[in-house]
């Protein structure tokens, strides 16, 4: 696993931003998700799938797998919630979310199986080969893709997409899966908002990373910017690449700081970077020491063993 698919992946660990992320697909924003009713589960998917006479185990294993309890209306909700990072475009991604999916469903009905086995309760001839009786019932897997480039995701988001047949008559026989992607470029701008966490910020950072304006600009009109929490700035720094600097043990980071600071280091290693050029060349054609070379540019004093060492 890479840095970015580690550092990702703890830190949509956390229920709050975790709660967000599935609260902006499926509801719009809406707080319908809390993260308190998120418990954590085992992100393993083994599972020896019924009518397997060799009891030969499948296993896969997801990057996070969370399961949401609540109760509505006086009625339990369940759902499993999954979220896949990617930090490149997988053109197999139907196959891989679809197949974590079906294994789980596949280890719901095994484990009902068990269940009522253990019961020894009777079973109707078509309940015995599967163990799953008519009245059972499967809990929902919800799977998300969340793309961490600022790139359009040019891969499959559809299996029908994946095949070579392109049939209509024949693949409206085909069951489809569709994987559920969260990618920062088709995220409109004003959508930024309806995250509650700084999960948006990072997401539409991300998206604009190469647009130096357009940064700019969203660094002075969202306030929230100015107060991004330091494992979000660390995954900034990672995902895109950028050099941002900050104390690591304050809690929040501001942003515009953190990149004005960024750009002036830069501005000054260029003008340092020049100066140095210039002293060789007066050297060279001058046949000036180094000292005299400074004292002809005026190199500051504090400056000058700086420079020494590299001439």
């Amino acid at each position: 696993m890479g840095k970015i698919d580690t550092e990702a992946k703890n830190y949509m660990a956390d229920n709050e931003r975790f709660a967000d992320v599935f609260n902006y697909l499926v509801y719009g924003g809406r707080q319908t998700i809390d993260p308190k009713n998120l418990t954590p589960l085992d992100t393993t998917e083994i599972v020896l799938p019924y009518g397997n006479e060799t009891r030969s185990p499948l296993q896969k294993f997801r990057d996070l797998l969370k399961r949401w309890q609540v109760k509505t209306d006086g009625q339990a909700v369940y759902a499993l919630l999954g979220t896949e990072l990617e930090a490149e475009v997988n053109y197999a991604m139907p196959v891989k979310a679809g197949l974590y999916d079906f294994m789980n469903y596949a280890k719901q009905v095994e484990a009902a199986g068990k269940s009522h086995r253990e019961e020894k309760t009777p079973m109707k001839p078509g309940e015995f080969l599967s163990g799953f009786r008519r009245e059972d019932r499967l809990t929902p897997v919800i799977t998300t893709v969340l793309y961490l480039k600022d790139t359009e995701w040019d891969g499959p988001t559809q299996l029908r997409e994946m095949f070579a047949v392109t049939e209509a008559q024949l693949l409206s026989f085909v069951p489809d899966y569709r994987i559920n992607l969260l990618a920062p470029h088709g995220i409109p701008e004003a959508d930024f908002r309806k995250f509650r966490t700084d999960v948006g910020p990072l997401l539409q950072y991300i998206k604009n990373q190469k647009d130096k304006s357009r940064l700019d600009e969203i660094m002075q009109e969202d306030d929230r910017f100015r107060h991004i929490d330091v494992e979000t700035a660390n995954l900034i720094n990672t995902v895109t690449g950028s050099r941002l600097k900050f104390d690591t043990k304050e809690d929040k980071i501001n942003m515009c700081q953190a990149i004005d600071d960024m750009r002036k280091e830069s501005m000054e290693k260029g003008i340092e970077s020049t100066l140095l050029d210039n002293l060789k060349k007066i050297m060279a054609g001058l046949n000036y020491t180094a000292q005299q070379a400074m004292d002809l540019l005026q190199v500051p004093a504090a400056d000058r063993p700086k420079y020494m060492a590299k001439l």
